[in-house]
């Protein structure tokens, strides 16, 4: 067979155009303003006609509707010119006529034709103007993207063809577009082509700052919210084509600086501010239209007006600042002009002096800015010596410097000399926030060996006196001695072995008075250890006995328990069962740095065993699994395998079996699919290896921990709230940031419960073994959530909550095809509460799955409430959920005749095969011992069918019922009556009452939280 010929196109020739990418397309500028027309198009000046009887003739043949026709008929005979001028009135009249009353057939030709009736007409169109300009505003409020194309096409010709006459009159037409730069009332898009229009005539207009002064004016006095569409008009005068400026774009600039920045001006400080507004937005799309290389004019008029007399420098600062970070800085250009600038503005002492530091700061950041040295240097110079004047300046100025790349080499020696000026906290304030910025401490102790010191080199004895003096009396509860203890391992100039004895007399406090700040613990010990002192053996026993008991409660608690563990001595580290247990214990923890560093330790604490098993431990935690890296994850948990070669030796090591689990049921929280399948393999190994008392410990703990954390009221619920104390110093309230909250999300709870229970049958014999402990959770699960939570809200409407929109999600099940419904107004709300109803549906599936391996379901713990609960889930309305219920059922193995027609039952509840099951069925094929026995749990399936919502396309709720009903006429009375009974149960409470007690029980036990759907007694009035 000859092969097939390759394809050569790539994208469909007819798609789909949504209405934004058709009015994207709209290009008013080559459409109409700056369109050339065709020499052919041209009227011949020997014939005496007129292009609005040529553009008739044209239609009158592309045309044929009768909305047309009425109108070319009765302007037929109007020819010439003279006679179109005669008739004006008649024709302007019944164009605005037909067009109140065009549809789509007719618009086109229509707007074609009032734009060359203009041109013919010219000046004489213009008192229509207004009319006509009213009629094309009301045609652009639509949807239709060709008839919003053809009124802007319209209006842009009217304006070109206009222009010479409208610009002298600029005000009216200013007046007559306002409506559209309404930001409240019109869409965006119809705003920018009125500008656009407006634009070109508003560009050649000769007193400028005049016009301005009028539009100002006039949009304070219509309180018209146009900041966007004056912005926008500003925008489209001064841009030109293919990114650059128009020509006249340096002139018009100039003009609106002069009104903007001149103190001396007469308008209002009103009217300055709308201005500045306008101005500052045109400014921002300028930038994303103009290419980089032309900037240059705009550099040169804003340095211009800034060196003139009576400027308002905050309003330049102000315009320049956007230049200087737009796109990093490279539309920064002019550097000379600028820099000299600039040295004029700090010259002058501005107050306030901020947005002006602000903007140099910028400037020497910026990294497209080809700023040389000197000028760099030049800036910070006086930058520094004027900024010093006012401290909260200077300290800004310097933050925002702090990436600076020179700025070890200009700035840092001006802020150590300003610390030795000072010395005062403000100083040792700024002096921290630099050091935390560029050597920040983090609460994992094992960066401390990549840690690099920040050289800060004192120079002035007394400053040395000063530090040292400091450091040997430190207070805690002085905020400029732990500024200090932070910048210690970074001074130079002085001798710190004075220092050794202070830090370890505060631990020693610390400890003693049972301080639960270890933030500031945290802090000691690592500027002890990065000051390579050694902790005394005293000291390290009083810090380990003091730090077990809270290692589960702070985290920062665990980290200085990680110091304490590198700073000690390899062969004598503490490995006491109580050490040990309390760290093992954090391996299963939900928050990723917990793992880390509990791992981290247990590696320390066994760095002299050979092999060490804990090195897997801290290089599995150390991995977050991507799709990229997972395999490196899985590598070193192949090592931990119970069949690896080097188990048998790491069985030795005490706990490190439940060290294993921890550490597997901890990586579980990795919402990575690729993960949890080999863990979960993992933790099945492990269940052969131990005890079930000492494997079920751990993972029923797990089990616990996550229910408790699940509250479907709340997205997250908080793990760990530790000590904080509040600081006034924002260095000390940033010291030892946490990477993330110490949060559980409600999605991560309910993933996690998910796998473990998906775990569960996989554990061979412990399900049996620890049937208690799983029914219980079991029926826990059932009371809190299945019936709290959807039971309830299947079957019961809360009147306080219960709006319109959530009442007619409900469907009616007579019609109940794949038909598509609008989605409610309160979408979030249901798309949350569909998410959780499909959480706890799968939960308790995967809680079904785990009873239906077991041996011997009559000897399940409280198997009575369970048997009943198989029974009504055999009666509800989801599929997957009665299959677990009959599966669990058929376990017991009685009654005989379920057993038998298990895959009778099966096939009722298998939504493909149920029509041809029940209409195969035969009830005569079997006994009347067998009939008794299976009839009651056929009629729950059934009645589950009855309920549940069609999602066949072959078969319909009516049909479904149908059926159903069809096969209810061959039982018997008693049976039809047990069917009855399960359909009206919900009611029974109403129905065993007398009729004359009814009225007075319902008003008593009426609860507006759990009214009786309305769809649940309709659905019960079909029986």
């Amino acid at each position: 067979m000859a092969s097939l010929a390759e394809k050569t196109k790539d994208t469909n020739t007819f798609r789909f155009k949504s209405f934004g990418d058709r009015v994207n397309e709209i290009d008013l500028r080559h459409l109409a303003l700056y369109h050339i027309g065709h020499r052919n198009e041209e009227l011949d000046e020997e014939e005496n006609t007129t292009y609005f009887q040529q553009t008739i003739q044209k239609w009158n043949v592309l045309n044929l509707t009768e909305e047309y026709n009425y109108f070319s008929k009765r302007c037929r005979k109007i020819v010439t010119l003279p006679q179109l001028l005669h008739q004006q009135d008649f024709v302007v009249d019944l164009l605005l006529e037909r067009l109140s009353t065009a549809t789509y057939l007719s618009q086109q030709p229509l707007l074609e034709l009032l734009y060359v009736l203009a041109r013919d007409l010219r000046e004489e169109f213009y008192p229509y103007f207004q009319r006509v300009l009213d009629r094309l505003i009301c045609l652009l409020n639509t949807q239709d993207s060709e008839q919003l194309e053809w009124t802007l096409i319209c209006l842009a010709h009217l304006f070109k063809t206009l222009k010479p006459y409208l610009k002298r009159n600029i005000g009216v037409v200013f007046n007559a577009i306002l409506p559209l730069l309404d930001e409240q009332h019109y869409a965006e898009h119809v705003t920018n082509f009125a500008v656009e229009c407006f634009a070109y005539i508003a560009r050649d207009v000769r007193d400028f700052p005049r016009f301005l002064t009028y539009v100002l004016k006039t949009v304070l006095r219509e309180q018209v919210e146009s900041v966007h569409g004056c912005g926008r008009l500003i925008y489209e005068i001064l841009r030109g084509v293919n990114g650059q400026l128009h020509n006249s774009a340096a002139e018009i600039f100039s003009l609106v600086l002069e009104v903007l920045v001149n103190k001396d001006s007469a308008h209002t400080k009103d009217q300055t501010e709308l201005l500045g507004d306008i101005v500052e937005y045109s400014l921002g799309l300028l930038l994303n239209f103009l290419r980089s290389d032309q900037s240059n004019i705009l550099w040169q008029k804003l340095c211009s007006a800034a060196s003139s007399e009576n400027v308002d420098e905050q309003r330049v600062i102000g315009l320049m600042l956007p230049l200087v970070t737009h796109k990093n800085g490279r539309y920064v250009s002019e550097l000379p002009l600028v820099v000299g600038t600039l040295l004029k503005l700090l010259g002058r002492e501005l107050d306030p002096l901020q947005p002006l530091t602000t903007l140099v700061t910028s400037l020497l950041k910026a990294q497209h800015t080809q700023l040389t040295q000197l000028d760099a240097s030049r800036l910070l110079q006086k930058l520094l010596s004027i900024s010093r004047k006012e401290v909260t300046v200077y300290e800004d100025a310097i933050l925002q410097l702090l990436d600076y790349s020179q700025f070890e080499i200009l700035v840092l020696p001006n802020v150590i000399g300003y610390f030795e000026e000072q010395r005062q906290l403000s100083a040792l304030e700024l002096l921290a926030r630099i050091v935390q910025h560029k050597r920040p401490l983090q609460v994992d102790g094992n960066s401390l060996a990549q840690w690099v010191a920040y050289p800060l080199q004192l120079k002035q004895n007394n400053t040395i006196k000063f530090v040292e003096q400091e450091l040997l009396h430190l207070d805690l509860t002085k905020e400029e001695h732990l500024l200090l203890i932070i910048l210690v391992p970074h001074l130079r100039g002085f001798n710190k072995q004075d220092v050794e004895q202070g830090l370890q007399s505060v631990i020693e406090k610390l400890i003693s008075d049972n301080e639960n700040d270890f933030t500031q613990l945290l802090l000691l010990l690592q500027t002890h250890a990065l000051l390579k002192f050694n902790l005394p053996k005293s000291l390290l026993s009083a810090l380990n006995g003091y730090l077990i008991p809270e290692l589960g409660k702070d985290i920062r608690a665990l980290a200085c328990l990680q110091v304490v563990l590198l700073q000690g001595p390899k062969n004598k580290l503490p490995t006491s069962d109580e050490l040990l247990f309390a760290i093992g214990g954090l391996l299963s923890q939900p928050v990723s740095l917990y793992r880390r560093i509990a791992a981290h330790c247990l590696d320390v604490l066994n760095s002299s065993s050979k092999p060490n098993p804990y090195s897997h431990f801290y290089a599995a935690a150390c991995i977050e699994p991507t799709v990229h890296n997972y395999r490196e994850l899985l590598l070193q948990l192949q090592q931990l395998e119970p069949a690896s070669a080097q188990f048998k030796q790491f069985s030795q090591l005490p706990h490190f079996k439940e060290h294993a689990v921890s550490l597997l049921l901890g990586l579980l929280y990795n919402n990575f699919k690729f993960v949890w399948a080999p863990v979960q393999q993992l933790l099945a190994a492990y269940v052969k290896t131990m005890t079930v008392d000492e494997f079920w410990t751990l993972f029923k703990a797990k089990l616990v921990d996550t229910v408790a954390c699940i509250d479907y009221k709340k997205e997250v619920t908080t793990l760990q709230v530790p000590y904080q104390m509040d600081y006034q110093s924002a260095a000390l309230t940033m010291l030892l940031p946490l990477p993330g909250e110490q949060q559980l999300s409600l999605q991560q709870a309910l993933n996690y419960r998910q796998l473990l229970w998906q775990t569960v049958p996989k554990l061979g014999t412990l399900s049996e073994v620890k049937n208690a402990d799983l029914v219980r959770l079991c029926l826990q699960f059932v009371d809190n959530e299945y019936r709290a939570q959807l039971e309830k809200s299947e079957h019961t409407w809360n009147v306080n909550e219960a709006t319109a929109a959530d009442i007619d999600v409900e469907e009616d099940d007579e019609n109940e095809n794949n038909e598509t419904k609008p989605e409610p107004r309160g979408r979030q709300k249901r798309r949350t509460q569909n998410a959780h109803t499909k959480f706890i549906l799968q939960t308790l599936q995967l809680k079904l799955a785990c009873f239906v391996s077991q041996p011997n379901p009559k000897a399940l713990h409280r198997q009575a409430e369970m048997h009943d609960f198989y029974l009504e889930l055999l009666a509800g309305p989801n599929s997957q959920l009665q299959q677990l219920a009959l599966d669990c059922l058929a376990a017991y193995k009685q009654p005989a005749a379920l057993v038998q027609q298990k895959a009778q039952l099966s096939g009722l509840i298998d939504e493909e095969k149920f029509k041809t099951t029940l209409s195969g069925f035969e009830l005569s094929s079997i006994t009347a011992q067998q009939r008794s026995e299976l009839i009651p749990f056929m009629l729950r399936v059934l009645y589950g069918k009855m309920l549940t919502k069609g999602v066949q396309k072959q078969l319909s709720a009516q049909l479904r019922k149908t059926l159903i009903l069809r096969f209810l006429g061959q039982l018997e009375e008693s049976e039809i009556m047990d069917f009855l009974q399960m359909a009206f149960g919900r009611f029974s409470a109403y129905t065993d009452k007398p009729v004359n007690e009814v009225a007075t029980y319902v008003r008593e036990s009426y609860d507006p939280s759990a009214v009786i759907a309305a769809k649940q007694l309709q659905r019960s009035s079909i029986y």
